[in-house]
């Protein structure tokens, strides 16, 4: 692949990332930080929100214009999703369901870690106790 090549591929590949998700989704994704904040400041009716996209050429999954609770739901889910990638990048921990589609067909169980023992305390260590037997002797025994 010449150079030329590989930059439109990786331009196609940054265009349809989340390739599961809606046009809707990559956009509102794309645009979150402006948007996160315009929410925030002027809390606008999301029905307004929905026209206005639907105005400058969004549309839903099938083309049809947006509508308001369908669009709060995907704007919630981006933010959810969002948030889950930054803990992920600082953590490595994901927040995220596994489906039974994702775990091994053969699960093993997380091996426990038992804690380390305690170092002992100089002066202070346990001396071994002699033990006797007792022979029993019972009151009314006949000797």
């Amino acid at each position: 692949m010449s150079k030329d090549s590989i930059t439109i591929f990786l331009a196609r590949l940054r265009e349809k990332s989340f390739g599961r998700c809606s046009d809707t989704y990559r956009w509102l994704r794309e645009h979150h930080e402006p948007l996160s904040e315009a929410i925030k400041k002027y809390q606008p009716a999301w029905r307004v929100v929905a026209q206005a996209l639907t105005d400058e050429g969004i549309v839903g999954a099938r083309g049809q214009k947006l509508s308001a609770k369908p669009l709060r739901r995907m704007w919630l889910r981006v933010c959810r999703d969002i948030e889950d990638d930054k803990r992920f990048a600082a953590t490595g921990i994901s927040a995220r369901k596994r489906y039974p589609s994702q775990t091994s067909p053969n699960p093993q169980p997380n091996a426990a870690v038992r804690p380390a023992l305690p170092s002992p305390i100089p002066g202070r260590t346990l001396s071994i106790i002699e033990v006797r037997s007792v022979q029993s002797q019972t009151p009314n025994e006949p000797e």
